[in-house]
């Protein structure tokens, strides 16, 4: 039933991660201001009635940027 492996000893797949595997500068988000010029395309998406989730993904940032910088400019 027990198969021989014969005397080579297994090696790992792969190699020992290191102690932080996500070190502080991959924690973190895109950071940074938007471009004025990225701020007004939301707006405009967002008053032409385009969903939160399209202009997200229209100008490749996240839902909660979108959010957050209507909301801001909301409130002025």
């Amino acid at each position: 039933m027990d198969q021989d492996l014969g005397s080579t000893p297994l090696k790992p797949m792969f190699d020992a991660t290191p102690d932080d595997p996500f070190p502080q500068e991959r924690k973190t988000g895109g950071g940074g201001r938007l471009r004025r010029s990225v701020g007004e395309k939301i707006i405009q998406l967002a008053d032409e009635g385009i969903k939160r989730n399209d202009i997200a993904k229209k100008l490749k940032i996240s839902v909660a940027t979108v959010y957050r910088y209507l909301a801001k400019e909301r409130n002025k």
